[in-house]
């Protein structure tokens, strides 16, 4: 497993935004979008590329075009946060949606919903899901990604811990993955409720409100 902490002024600068408490909740999901575009901008560093002549209106040009589109994979309801800046940058991409509830009691995730399709071997997969804390959700998604054929795998998150980092790793071996994580920053533990701190709270909450 690799993990980037994307380093950048940009990024560093709209993570102070999203991380802020008085951020409203339009002002926090205009900053995820940007932060994701960012993230997401790093995480596609490694695709796959193929040449292709283009015709300019001054003659043709030699020019590198994505071998193919990732497939695109949200975790809800957070992960669709995430989701607008993938589409703006990948817009022919597939898009297949999980979720996952975490029980607040046993931090153990449940499934509520998953979308993929039958068969994704030999696709690019980008999971989308901001907070990476005890890894949990996560290690199910990868588990049901390998079982469906997916074998390069890259997470894109804003924030991630040590625990989520390290169970990950441990999934991503005994599945026989080659997973990338991409994060906005990597904070040093889980509260009491498992809650990254510092952090920037809820997610889901912040990005569509709290019922």
């Amino acid at each position: 497993m690799q993990t980037e902490v994307v380093d950048h002024p940009l990024l560093a600068d709209t993570m102070a935004v999203v991380r802020d408490r008085d951020t409203d909740g339009e002002r926090f999901a205009a900053a995820v979008d940007r932060a994701a575009t960012l993230l997401l901008t790093a995480a596609s560093a490694r695709l796959p590329t193929r040449l292709e002549e283009v015709a300019t209106p001054l003659g043709p040009a030699n020019c590198r075009r994505l071998a193919e589109q990732p497939v695109l994979v949200p975790v809800l309801r957070a992960g669709l946060g995430l989701l607008p800046a993938a589409r703006a940058l990948f817009p022919a991409a597939p898009v297949a949606f999980v979720g996952l509830r975490r029980d607040e009691a046993t931090a153990e995730p449940h499934w509520y919903l998953d979308a993929l399709p039958e068969r994704l071997a030999d696709r690019h997969v980008i999971v989308l899901e901001p907070m990476l804390a005890t890894g949990g959700t996560m290690v199910q998604v990868l588990g049901r990604l390998a079982a469906l054929g997916a074998l390069q795998i890259t997470l894109v998150a804003l924030i991630c811990a040590p625990a989520g980092l390290a169970q990950l790793e441990r999934g991503a071996a005994s599945l026989g993955i080659e997973l990338r994580v991409v994060v906005g920053a990597a904070d040093p533990v889980l509260d009491d409720r498992n809650f990254i701190f510092p952090g920037l709270g809820d997610a889901g909450d912040r990005l569509f409100g709290a019922l």
